[in-house]
């Protein structure tokens, strides 16, 4: 701890009291690794270390520890102290670090709060063990199990899950169409046939009401892709040596961190993008840097660009898809659309001429 924070010996002796003082040497580490600058790692653990004492000398233990503990400490130390920025998330840090180094447990969900509880972290436990899927799919599909419980039951608690009908999957599924895209509700479907398959594989439905989901209609080639005109496209900061600045990226600018993803933020914590709008994010702010306001933007205009002008300059949807690394050639086909050019060659002439 010493070697990172550069904290005299007499403040370190001191923050060896309290019951986080066996804890701060990984905290400190764990500061350094996301790129934390000194003078806010050392305030987080003096905090750290206050913490503990107050913890001690209240009576608490170290699995007391959780929010609304923490809320107390910080409303007992503002009655001396000046509150500060940093002292929430830094301490919102702190459980993450106890928590994921199984110090202290995750939050648990009351079911005297929660009535759909119970069931819900059942179907999470399922959906980890059994079905092995991603921590964002887990995070959809239980999102819209909450949804689906809330519109059915309420507020009753236990909600009685043999009352589910096939009339209310189909009035859950219409009202959801009315609000959201089609490729979204298809992810509400999909997550719903889950859960009710789940409630049949447990005895809890006798009936399989996965097969009353409705299968969203979308037609992925009832549209036109989204794209730039080549000229605007030069406009973003993309230089051809992309491979010699990614190189340079690796070699120079990407701060040190443990996380083994390419890219990582600048600014403390130091990890990877933790979704894809991240990306979308950054190119919104390059079209605004080059005064360029085309009606849809993200980072799927630019792959719809590429692909649009390499048709327009005679590449085949077979080189398109493999560039874009489409598993499907039928992803590819929607470019065909742009192509006006062969459009124009298949279209049968006028009768009567051109009017």
């Amino acid at each position: 701890m010493n070697e990172h924070c550069g904290l005299k010996p007499v403040v370190l002796e001191k923050l060896q009291a309290g019951l986080l003082a066996p804890h701060l040497a990984a905290l400190s580490r764990e500061l350094s690794e996301r790129g934390y600058a000194i003078a806010t790692s050392n305030y987080a653990l003096r905090l750290f270390a206050t913490a503990g004492i107050w913890l001690e000398s209240s009576d608490h233990r170290i699995l007391d520890l959780d929010e609304a503990v923490l809320d107390a400490f910080l409303a007992e130390r503002y009655r001396h102290f000046k509150p500060r920025s940093e002292d929430h998330p830094m301490l919102a840090f702190l459980l993450a670090c106890l928590r994921r180094t199984g110090v202290l447990l995750p939050p648990s969900e009351s079911p005297d709060l929660d009535p759909n509880a119970p069931i819900r972290e059942a179907f999470r436990t399922h959906l980890i063990n059994q079905r092995n899927l991603v921590p964002e799919t887990v995070s959809t599909y239980l999102d819209t199990v909450t949804r689906f419980l809330d519109w059915r039951f309420g507020a009753q608690s236990p909600p009685v899950l043999t009352d589910l009908s096939a009339e209310d999957v189909n009035a859950f599924m219409l009202e959801q169409a009315r609000r959201y895209s089609a490729g979204h509700t298809q992810l509400i479907a999909s997550a719903l046939r889950g859960f009710l398959r789940f409630l049949l594989q447990h005895g809890i439905l006798a009936i399989d009401l996965a097969q009353a989901v409705p299968a969203p209609a979308r037609r992925h080639l009832a549209g036109l892709p989204k794209f730039m005109p080549a000229e605007d496209v030069e406009r973003l900061p993309l230089p051809w040596d992309v491979g010699e600045a990614l190189s340079r990226y690796l070699r120079d600018a990407r701060p040190a961190c443990s996380t083994r993803q390419v890219f990582v933020c600048l600014r403390a914590p130091r990890r990877g993008f933790q979704a894809g709008n991240a990306v979308g994010t950054i190119v919104r702010r390059a079209l605004a840097r080059a005064d360029l306001h085309p009606p849809h933007q993200g980072a799927h205009l630019l792959r719809h660009s590429l692909a649009t002008r390499l048709l327009r300059e005679g590449a085949s949807l077979v080189e398109i898809g493999e560039l874009l690394r489409h598993q499907n050639l039928d992803t590819t086909r929607i470019y065909a659309k742009v192509d006006e050019p062969a459009l124009r060659r298949l279209a049968p002439p006028w009768p009567g001429g051109v009017q």
